[in-house]
């Protein structure tokens, strides 16, 4: 509802201590048959633009953060699908949305190696006969459902990355139970999404759009490795598309530059250069 106000949901999570304390300290004064004139009165006029300007400076909350706080309140995602974010990339990770994937098995009619992904919505676990765990994740990538079987090596070697409203990458095999007639997923590998990033990307792509001034492009080269360097050590190269007045090109930079591509790299990444577009992870 307060989506109608301003859609920055951390500004109001920001704001509510201020708030609690104003109606506090209102229903004291009431209680004691006062007004106070210096105190709300004067905060009751703060203007629209006021407030516009304090919400600017309360960082939004990323995607993923947001319906997290949805599902917290409401015990659904409304406006949106965690999954969402994640398609540009998953198009170039999965051999197909859930719903495709049970189509072409239908076709074959056999075994069919498959990498899907979807949102983990409920994992079921028990025993197999010699007393070891074994798994059933249900995923859902808005297109359909399916349960996948996660036999007890499988869900030895992957246990620690079935959390619920996770996205998930999932490579085996699917068929068609003989029996119920439904898509059947056996899983030989999984991957939590950055995992799946940093397993297929190709490189990380920034596009800097310089001023051609020395002293701003040493401040941006400065804090550009500050916010690299606790994401150093990956596999993800980072290539550096350079735009200004006089030149432009992209410059591979070299092993040392090399990063894991997580969610949170990504979002301090869009806070330096100001634009999600800037931003492109580029895949095999």
């Amino acid at each position: 509802a307060f989506d109608t106000f301003n859609d920055n949901r951390a500004s109001h999570m920001a704001e509510l201590p201020t708030a609690i304390k104003v109606a506090e300290h209102h229903v004291k004064m009431a209680a004691v048959g006062q007004n106070d004139l210096f105190g709300l009165a004067v905060n009751a006029e703060s203007s629209d633009d006021e407030i516009k300007d304090y919400a600017d400076k309360v960082p939004v909350w990323p995607e993923k953060e947001r319906l997290a706080f949805e599902k917290l309140a409401l015990g659904l995602f409304l406006t949106g699908h965690p999954i969402d974010q994640y398609w540009p990339e998953l198009k170039n990770i999965v051999h197909g949305s859930i719903a495709k994937t049970l189509a072409n098995a239908e076709k074959i009619r056999g075994n069919l190696d498959v990498r899907l992904a979807g949102l983990l919505i409920g994992i079921r676990t028990r025993q197999d006969r010699k007393g070891r765990n074994m798994g059933f994740a249900t995923l859902d990538d808005k297109s359909a459902r399916v349960d996948v079987a996660i036999y007890s090596d499988t869900f030895e070697n992957y246990k620690d990355l079935l959390k619920a409203d996770e996205v998930l990458v999932v490579e085996g095999s699917a068929r068609i139970d003989g029996y119920s007639g439904n898509l059947s997923i056996t899983a030989e590998k999984l991957y939590s999404m950055e995992q799946a990033r940093e397993s297929f990307a190709r490189c990380l792509m920034l596009d800097w759009d310089s001023t051609d001034d020395t002293e701003n492009t040493q401040k941006f080269v400065h804090r550009l490795q500050e916010t690299l360097q606790p994401f150093s050590g990956g596999q993800c190269m980072l290539v550096v598309n350079y735009l200004s007045d006089t030149a432009r090109t992209s410059v591979q930079l070299g092993d040392a530059w090399r990063i894991h591509p997580t969610d949170e790299l990504i979002l301090r990444l869009q806070r330096i250069l100001k634009q999600d577009e800037a931003i492109q992870i580029k895949y095999r």
